[in-house]
């Protein structure tokens, strides 16, 4: 699913069941361009907790640089 307007992505991060589905791929893709949103940044580390190093080692230092 190609999804880069932004209002689709707010109604899909409303959704529990669709946020999760959603994150999951961004995080599978390692999609940088989402990642990089603020909303899609916390939700990213609500799903990963302490273990976000190891699942997307290098999520951190994309988003310093950004």
């Amino acid at each position: 699913i190609e999804v880069d307007n932004i209002r689709h992505e707010e109604i899909i991060l409303q959704d529990p069941c669709l946020k999760q589905l959603y994150i999951d791929r961004i995080i599978l893709a390692k999609d940088k361009k989402r990642a990089l949103r603020p909303s899609v940044q916390q939700a990213i580390f609500e799903t990963t907790g302490a273990y976000t190093k190891e699942i997307w080692p290098d999520i951190e230092i994309l988003i310093n640089a950004s």
